[in-house]
């Protein structure tokens, strides 16, 4: 129709025609960033240089989907391996402790407690004798 009409087929911005745009195309499907309408261009593709019609290829649903949930997985794998490579950086900075997050006071809190807590008494303290006396007062 476009031919007989003297009309030009011009692509969307984002399409899979060479490898590059293919690449941007599904990073933009894996971070969800205008992923509808990529994925309804696709859907809606015939051959090459002629005019789209609308959902034609249907199996590109499937497609969309399995990609969807797998390079999502990725992409949040990603970030989140980042950020546990940084927060286990910085703990080996600090000296393996997680100080790092403490305030001073919290810091000194935390140092006296561990000292305190490997510590035992140098003997055991007596009982005292009084409390026979009370005890025997009360009772009786």
């Amino acid at each position: 129709m476009c031919l007989n009409m003297n009309y030009s087929w011009v692509n969307s911005e984002v399409h899979f025609d060479h490898v590059g745009m293919a690449y941007l195309a599904l990073f933009q499907v894996a971070t969800w960033k205008g992923w509808i309408s990529i994925m309804n261009d696709a859907i809606d593709s015939t051959k090459l240089e002629h005019q789209p019609m609308r959902e034609v290829n249907i199996k590109m649903y499937m497609y969309f989907v399995f990609f969807i949930i797998f390079g999502s997985f990725f992409t949040l794998n990603l970030f989140i391996g980042v950020i546990i490579d940084n927060f286990n950086e910085q703990k080996k900075k600090a000296g393996g402790s997680l100080e790092m997050f403490m305030t001073d006071d919290q810091k000194k809190y935390y140092n006296a407690m561990k000292k305190m807590g490997g510590k035992k008494p140098l003997k055991a303290i007596p009982r005292p004798q009084v409390g026979r006396e009370v005890g025997r007062d009360l009772r009786g």
